[in-house]
């Protein structure tokens, strides 16, 4: 349903048209890879099926955020989702640890806690078995920091 109702594509909004630069997802760190197949409504491309379930989430409840944001203290490391501080409130980032076949991912769920807590940053992590019922575990994750869904 929201596929066809909202027929605005936020890429088209954010280039620059002199430098061909996206301008707000530079300023957001964002990665790009043409391994993100999957695109979300606002424009998004992610890697999976369930990210784009996260991002269509946050996008349809209001929450803005940005896909694979520089965890700050380390340049290669990127988080899943990053919601920018709000009001008086740090930035919350968001992992999804649903690449539980993936070799490296044991090794890249350490080092990425590891800077979590270093830089005591506010964390919420969803797994395969969460997306059953992400309304609801999105809901009260983000409302614990102060975020309330539309």
């Amino acid at each position: 349903y929201y596929e066809n109702y909202f027929k605005l594509d936020n890429g088209e909004l954010l280039n620059d048209d002199v430098t061909g630069q996206i301008g707000f997802k530079k300023d957001l760190n964002e990665k790009t890879s043409p391994a993100f197949k999957f695109k979300t409504i606002d424009g998004h491309y992610v890697r999976s099926e369930d990210e784009q379930t996260i991002d269509n989430f946050l996008f349809r409840n209001g929450v803005i955020h940005a896909y694979e944001k520089r965890l700050p203290g380390d340049k290669s490391v990127y988080c899943d989702f990053y919601i920018p501080p709000q009001n008086e409130n740090q930035a919350i980032y968001i992992e999804y640890w649903g690449t539980e076949n993936d070799e490296a991912c044991p090794e890249t769920m350490k080092t990425k806690l590891e800077i979590y807590k270093r830089e005591q940053l506010q964390l919420i992590e969803i797994t395969k078995n969460n997306l059953n019922n992400l309304k609801a575990y999105l809901t009260e994750k983000l409302r614990l920091f102060h975020i309330l869904l539309e």
